[in-house]
């Protein structure tokens, strides 16, 4: 039986599901501005246009990385290198949010508030199961949980932000910072 309280969680997963995955393409421009910053000299726009030329985000990450492992020298190339991984981390995460499904929690699953939703992997998918068994994915994940991605995930860019004005101070075209 669905009352009032169930409809005002429903709202608030949802809500946070779909900012987590729209916060994500904040990510993913703020990788724009680091690719614009390890693209030499190229002109900001003409930069743009090559990231964004691939459709996939991991082709984008492997695009900017083999830029700036020639670009960038010393204490910078290990910057990079640490927000590399912390990108490949969140995108995983990501992964997960567009790739799965929600299921309503009820009183029979442990370590769950019953009536809940939560984000899963897609149990008729066979590939989704082994996947997130060989890679030790997350896969399932409460509203607070989500919340924490979203501030994970505005955190993430600010970085990435910060490394484009320090590697390219006039390369910065499209993001002022929050």
């Amino acid at each position: 039986m669905t009352n009032s309280t169930t409809i005002d969680k429903d709202a608030e997963f949802y809500k946070a599901f779909g900012e987590a995955i729209t916060r994500w393409q904040y990510v993913e421009s703020a990788l724009c501005e680091v690719f614009i910053g390890v693209s030499g000299n190229a002109h900001p726009e003409v930069a743009a246009a090559v990231f964004y030329t691939p459709e996939s985000f991991y082709t984008k990450w492997q695009l900017t990385h083999n830029a700036a492992r020639l670009w960038l020298k010393g204490e910078l190339l290990k910057e990079w290198k640490a927000l590399k991984t912390r990108l490949k981390d969140e995108s995983e995460v990501r992964n997960v949010f567009i790739h799965s499904i929600t299921q309503r929690v009820g009183r029979h699953v442990e370590n769950m508030e019953p009536d809940s939703l939560f984000i899963t992997q897609d149990p008729w998918n066979p590939n989704s199961v082994f996947k997130a068994q060989a890679e030790n994915i997350k896969r399932s994940y409460t509203t607070d949980e989500i919340n924490e991605i979203i501030r994970i995930f505005n955190i993430l860019r600010e970085d990435l932000l910060k490394f484009a004005i320090k590697i390219r101070p006039d390369a910065i075209w499209r993001q002022p910072l929050a």
